[in-house]
């Protein structure tokens, strides 16, 4: 990403004998953190062990090495799940107990997750105390939908009638208790497919990550109509705004609950409604899915829909789906859903190698834009030089100077800047300009720039 992010980060490590309470992990400068074992395995006569552990100011567009080894470090809590299932009685020599709910947070977000009603009962902000869930309703429902049967149906949408929720009720599981990432997750099969879906949550993240794993095999026919797949989140909104990021930026639609497409998210925004003074608004963020339809209280996620013509089996099979929803108590940011999307969908890397010399710093950034409401949206390499291609566009509406920092290993301090058009042709009027290894460009509101660095 062209911007630093603090992540929680997992790495796998083939061959070593990492016991579940003594992994750490040092970062460029020697800093020790205790790492969390969330996966063993074995492949091929080799054993491997996945390592979590906070990797926080990643440098933009860049990298950091880390060493992972045998070890004790302290450990703040972070993430945490705690256990708030009933006792069950009359089992006699079981001593059984209900995993439901659950209780899951970290510093900012508390929430409840219930395998009887099929996902999050209770989502609190920590800061403020403001509760996101509506009483009786379940934020991060699965819900399948069956469409009335209709004409034309890989391109129009039918009339819903019926509805149901197939994790509720849920099997649910605690995956991971922390301290850097908790998860739970719910499993249930219902009519022809079957369901299980992951929530997570990160150290110092406000993002509520959801993975969903379901080997689809609802068919539609002329006869039953459509069956659809959505994820619902309904939210203690008052007069909620609708905004969907479209390409280089984003746009406010009526927030009537009609199906429309966004890229890599959607926010929701409006207030409190115990407090008309208080934002109160959520951003979700998605790796693979379009459609989304805005209520004045709700985002819903289209998912999956098994359509009947002209194909008339498009969507059987296994899927995993992933989204995640960013709940704030501030008034809407684009620059900040845009970042929420790109991080979203351009996780960091983790590549394994053994400790070793070499030429390089052990941490360095690429490429970092220093202005809050700009975006890059291209780096490659010029068409007809050796030199560097950035596209970036304003993502707020405001007249804006951009500056964006590029290392001297991606393009020579000394090199010329020119402004350019899309098709890499020299700018009639040039605002490009450049100071050390900062340039900068001058940006219309919602505009777009092309830069050549050398």
């Amino acid at each position: 990403a062209p911007f630093p992010r603090d992540e929680v980060v997992q790495v796998k490590v083939w061959n070593r004998e990492l016991a579940d309470d003594a992994v750490v992990v040092r970062d460029a400068e020697g800093k020790a953190t205790a790492g969390q074992v969330v996966e063993r395995g074995h492949y091929w006569g080799h054993n491997f062990v996945v390592v979590a552990f906070p990797a926080n100011d990643l440098p933009a567009m860049g990298y950091r090495a880390y060493v992972v080894e045998p070890g004790t470090a302290p450990v703040s809590e972070g993430a945490y799940v705690r256990e708030l299932g009933r006792p069950v009685y009359g089992l006699g020599y079981v001593n059984a107990q209900l995993l439901n709910p659950v209780l899951m947070g970290n510093e900012h977000l508390e929430i409840i997750v219930s395998g009887e009603q099929g996902g999050i009962v209770s989502l609190v902000d920590k800061e403020t105390g403001e509760q996101f869930a509506m009483p009786g309703a379940v934020l991060g429902a699965i819900e399948r939908e069956q469409e009335a049967p209709h004409g034309m149906t890989a391109w129009q949408l039918g009339a819903i009638v019926g509805r149901e929720e197939p994790l509720a009720p849920s099997v649910l599981e605690v995956l991971h208790k922390g301290p850097h990432l908790a998860a739970v997750r719910l499993s249930a099969r219902h009519k022809n497919s079957d369901y299980r879906l992951t929530i997570s949550l990160a150290r110092g993240s406000r993002q509520i990550n959801f993975t969903l794993d379901v080997n689809w095999l609802e068919r539609g026919d002329p006869a039953s109509g459509v069956p659809t797949l959505r994820a619902s989140f309904p939210m203690l909104i008052e007069s909620g705004r609708a905004n969907f990021e479209i390409p280089f930026g984003s746009i406010e639609r009526e927030a009537d609950g009609e199906e429309a497409p966004a890229l890599t998210w959607v926010d929701l925004t409006g207030t409190s409604l115990f407090n008309e003074e208080q934002p109160l608004g959520a951003t979700l963020v998605n790796d693979s899915k379009y459609g989304h339809q805005l209520s004045d209280d709700t985002i819903r996620l289209t998912l999956l829909r098994s359509s009947y013509d002209p194909d008339p089996l498009p969507e059987l099979g296994a899927h995993q789906i992933r989204y995640g929803l960013i709940p704030h108590t501030t008034p809407f940011s684009a620059s900040a859903a845009i970042r929420a999307g790109y991080a979203f969908n351009h996780r960091p890397i983790a590549v394994n190698t053994t400790v070793h010399p070499g030429e390089l710093p052990p941490e360095a950034a690429g490429i970092e834009v220093l202005t809050p409401n700009v975006m890059i949206s291209a780096v490659k390499k010029a068409e007809d030089s050796t030199g560097v291609i950035l596209r970036m566009f304003e993502t707020e509406g405001r007249e804006t100077k951009a500056q964006v920092r590029v290392s001297p290993m991606l393009a020579p301090a000394d090199g010329p800047v020119v402004e350019t058009d899309l098709l890499e042709r020299p700018a009639g009027n040039n605002t490009a300009s450049r100071e050390g290894d900062v340039v900068s460009v001058r940006l219309s509101p919602f505009g777009i720039a092309t830069i050549r660095i050398g």
